[in-house]
């Protein structure tokens, strides 16, 4: 099996051999009534899942492993929501992306027009956004309506005119089992869990050492292992449509790079919970 170490040296040399891709996608000319937002959102997902997946290296090489594997629960949204997309028509799928963008900046304005006030709307100059926002809100989601009933959607969602769950997008891309697994297991970093701050507390009656340092090693793993592994699955989703777009996909070394791939595999799934753990009685 191999180490933490070698897990680590793979994952670099994979990120290194992907950095002139990542530097060509995140430039590109745009005309949005032309061009639509999808190929932009799609650049973006890539480039932010390397930048997190840099960003987890980093954490561990300075023994902050545990702080990475919460940047796991965006990358797993993507990586369903582009299989999703796809799987049906380009309009459409553009159609999709732009509504959830205008839905979701309603959300913010809203939002923050509620905590802070209108004065403070005002000044920051969003009121006019927020007008814009709440007038188009209706059309926007009778918009969702009509491409929830093409797409087929619940019932309920179509009525409704809201997205469907992500559960039901993972059913319909074959990857609910991967779904099921890592949500859980990012769910617990990423909300209030009592077990997993329990993580943090070993020893025995004498005394109880409590720090984030116990489980570093575990956590590290997990972050790097499974961070990998949702980047890779995304850029084979996104690859065909990032090629089409114009994102450069250079020569490198693919026996070198096979054979990063092959040791991250030889590292073995890293488990959502251990032996260990269970161990201490709570």
């Amino acid at each position: 099996m191999a180490t933490l170490d070698e897990l680590r040296d793979s994952v670099v040399h994979v990120l290194t051999g992907m950095t002139p891709t990542i530097d060509s996608a995140r430039k590109r000319t745009w005309n949005p009534r032309i061009d639509g937002v999808l190929p932009i959102v799609q650049r973006a997902v890539l480039v932010r899942q390397y930048e997190c997946l840099d960003t987890i290296l980093y954490l561990e090489k300075n023994l902050r492993g545990y702080a990475g594997v919460v940047l796991l629960r965006p990358a797993v949204e993507e990586l369903i929501w582009c299989k999703y997309l796809d799987t049906i028509d380009g309009v459409l799928a553009n159609t999709l992306v732009l509504l959830i963008s205008q839905i979701e900046v309603e959300d913010s304005l809203k939002a923050q027009d509620g905590y802070l006030g209108r004065t403070a709307t005002k000044k920051l100059g969003l009121l006019t956004y927020l007008e814009r926002s709440t007038r188009i809100k209706a059309r926007i989601r009778n918009d969702l309506k009509v491409v929830g009933h093409k797409l087929g959607w619940d019932r309920k969602n179509t009525e409704a005119g809201t997205l469907p769950s992500l559960a039901f997008l993972a059913k319909r891309t074959g990857l609910k089992r991967e779904y099921d697994y890592l949500y859980h297991a990012t769910s617990r970093f990423a909300h209030f869990s009592a077990a997993e701050l329990l993580r943090r507390a070993w020893g025995n009656r004498e005394g109880v050492s409590i720090t984030s340092e116990h489980f570093r090693t575990y956590w590290s793993s997990f972050a790097l292992f499974w961070g990998f592994w949702v980047f890779t699955q995304t850029y084979l989703v996104l690859q065909p449509h990032l090629e089409k777009d114009g994102v450069i996909d250079p020569d490198v070394d693919g026996n070198s790079i096979i054979q990063a791939y092959q040791r991250v595999a030889d590292f073995g799934y890293v488990p959502i919970i251990t032996a260990d753990e269970l161990k201490s009685g709570f």
